[in-house]
């Protein structure tokens, strides 16, 4: 298989650390999906479906073909394909908020940037500002922008005001009925051409190219009904895999408790959550779960909270702990995934690198339960750092350059995101409202101060 030959030749079978961190429960590893698939055959079975190779290489419009309209793999991937929009509308919102809230907003930008903030704003669940905002575009020349702007402050004005219907207002950009097992195209950005306001004394304005999450947002929408659709309608397995992904303000739906459904082994492969319990525990924490209390709940299913819950001091996450024990339990996984095969393997080495980097991510989701940000932090870019070949995951990669944004780091975001930013159509969308804080920002710096 082309899968594994990425991963060079079968190494010696690891054994868990003599010494370090205490292994955990053989049964909790052994219930993993790299466990599941290093069985005899069990790998050929799954692989079988020509959908995985293409979803290995990211070619996610491949692997929907090879998946086909139906089945928990389709499923997998249209919720996935969902969260890359999500994080992306995220990314995009945080970057508009950044280069035009009032403290930032400049002389000559051009008035219609009032309409990408209000977008912005509602993303991350600020209505009242979003409300402020919205239908003071009405002398705007783009009349798409015009309308665009009607139908959101229609739509925010009333009692029940959210953002999740917006694909059903032919006002904004219209989609096909959500379909499993195809790629709809998204609208092309820059969405609108508007004019910078004219400077007392300057030269005429100049057309600028702007864009705001409207499209992105319809189309995490569009995945997500095309996801349940994959499973007759089954929404428990979709909820499951986007509660890690929701936007601020997003109901959880069927998992608002923190319970996952069991999912099956096509919505786990070759994911960071090795089990539905590793995964249950980061819904749980969106959900309000106190985190400690939380990790006691799941000590007997999830490696992750035992692994966790070793390095938790005064409701923070020690990193350094954390890195120690992802390690020793990657190690593990991959000694008990050469013992199920009878011998060790070259994908073995490949799928320890999910669990070490998923370990870590779980970590940050849990320091930040606690409120410690820094720790939080910290824990995502060790994260990062760990996430190599397979595990390199981009829905996390994306969610990381969306919290630079938030942290006016556009430099280290655009270095993010330029990997993955045409691997789904309409993507473009927030590179533009990122390139456009990048050169904010860069004219706010001034120029450098020689140094000899």
């Amino acid at each position: 298989m082309l899968l594994l030959a990425c991963s060079g030749e079968p190494t010696e079978q690891a054994a868990p650390p003599k010494t370090g961190p205490e292994p955990i429960s053989e049964a909790i590893v052994s219930g993993s999906w790299p466990v599941k698939v290093a069985a005899p055959g069990a790998l050929d079975t799954l692989l079988a479906n020509p959908g995985w190779q293409s979803y290995y290489e990211r070619n996610y419009s491949g692997a929907l073909t090879g998946f086909g309209a139906s089945g928990p793999a389709t499923a997998r991937l249209h919720a996935e394909i969902s969260a890359m929009y999500r994080q992306a509308a995220l990314l995009q919102a945080r970057s508009t908020i950044e280069t035009y809230r009032p403290e930032q907003i400049r002389e000559g930008d051009p008035a219609e940037v009032s309409y990408a903030l209000a977008v912005a704003w509602v993303v991350v669940n600020e209505l009242d500002r979003a409300k402020e905002l919205f239908g003071t575009s009405k002398g705007s020349p783009s009349k798409a922008l015009a309308a665009a702007d009607a139908a959101w402050a229609k739509r925010i004005a009333q009692p029940d005001a959210r953002w999740w219907p917006i694909s059903t207002d032919p006002a904004l950009f219209p989609l096909a009925e959500a379909t499993p097992g195809v790629m709809p195209s998204i609208a092309d950005a820059p969405h609108y051409t508007v004019k910078e306001r004219p400077l007392d004394g300057g030269a005429a304005p100049l057309d600028v190219g702007l864009s705001d999450a409207t499209a992105l947002l319809q189309a995490a929408l569009w995945h997500e009904a095309a996801a349940a659709a994959a499973l007759a309608g089954d929404v428990s397995v979709v909820d499951g895999l986007l509660g890690p992904w929701r936007l601020p303000g997003e109901p959880l739906n069927s998992v608002a408790s923190g319970e996952v459904k069991e999912l099956p082994l096509e919505a786990l492969f070759m994911s960071p959550w090795m089990t539905t319990a590793d995964l249950q525990l980061v819904v749980g924490l969106n959900a309000g779960k106190p985190a400690m209390e939380w990790l006691q709940q799941l000590s007997a299913t999830s490696a992750y909270a035992v692994a966790i819950s070793r390095c938790v001091v005064e409701q923070k996450v020690d990193p350094n702990c954390l890195q120690d024990q992802a390690i020793a339990l990657s190690q593990q996984y991959e000694a008990a995934m050469g013992k199920a095969a009878g011998s060790p393997a070259a994908d073995h080495r490949l799928f320890a690198q999910f669990v070490l980097a998923g370990t870590l991510r779980a970590g940050a989701e849990v320091a930040e339960s606690f409120g410690d940000e820094r720790g939080a932090a910290e824990l995502r870019l060790i994260a990062r750092d760990r996430s190599v070949d397979a595990a390199a995951d981009p829905t996390f990669f994306i969610s990381i350059a969306a919290w630079d944004a938030g942290q006016r780091n556009p430099v280290r975001a655009q270095e993010l995101f330029h990997g993955y930013v045409d691997k789904l159509p309409g993507l473009q969308a927030a590179r533009v409202s990122l390139d456009a804080l990048n050169l904010r920002v860069s004219r706010d710096a001034g120029p450098a101060i020689p140094v000899h």
